[in-house]
């Protein structure tokens, strides 16, 4: 039987990201989770999008890399 989902080691392992990157996409909605009990896991199917489509990146909320409001 064919793996349906992978825990965020092993999905921040196939990008070369660390796990927390992975937890701050999963809290800003860019990557859809299951919950198993009291388990966040990722479905195969968030992992072959992001294969395909590249890591979502994660919105700052209108700030620019200096923490000023963007467009001042």
């Amino acid at each position: 039987m064919e793996r349906q989902v992978v825990e965020i080691p092993e999905f921040a392992e196939v990008f070369g990201v660390h796990p927390a990157t992975v937890r701050r996409l999963i809290d800003s909605g860019a990557i859809k989770i299951l919950r198993i009990a009291s388990r966040v896991m990722i479905p195969i199917s968030e992992l072959n999008r992001a294969l395909s489509e590249g890591l979502p990146r994660r919105r700052r909320g209108g700030a620019d890399h200096r923490g000023a409001k963007a467009g001042r």
